[in-house]
């Protein structure tokens, strides 16, 4: 979902607006526009980080409830074995390719 991505570029947005601020050869109209223009893409960046964030806990607590709703497995069921010590190591071992992948793109 590239949060740490949208979050470097939040900070950046975030000290290019201190250093409108503190410019003195700009005029208050100038920061004015400067800063909203800022404070729309920090609008934007938060919101579709929260998208992304409901979605990263939203998905898998839909598929569990698609699958009671659909009588292949209770609710019950289905959530005691995501916190199955077997479904958790899956998870993990899933996990770390995606992990090792952005590792080796960040690096590289």
């Amino acid at each position: 979902m590239r949060l740490v991505e949208r979050s470097v570029r939040i900070n950046t947005i975030v000290r290019e607006s201190f250093t409108i601020a503190a410019d003195r050869s700009l005029s208050d109209a100038a920061k004015a526009k400067a800063m909203r223009r800022h404070s729309l893409a920090l609008f934007g960046h938060f919101a579709s980080i929260t998208v992304g964030l409901a979605v990263a806990v939203g998905l898998p607590i839909f598929l569990v409830w698609l699958l009671a709703f659909a009588r292949l497995w209770s609710f019950e069921g289905a959530l005691e074995a995501t916190l199955s010590w077997p479904f958790l190591i899956a998870g993990l071992l899933a996990f770390l390719p995606a992990i090792m992948r952005s590792e080796r793109r960040n690096e590289g």
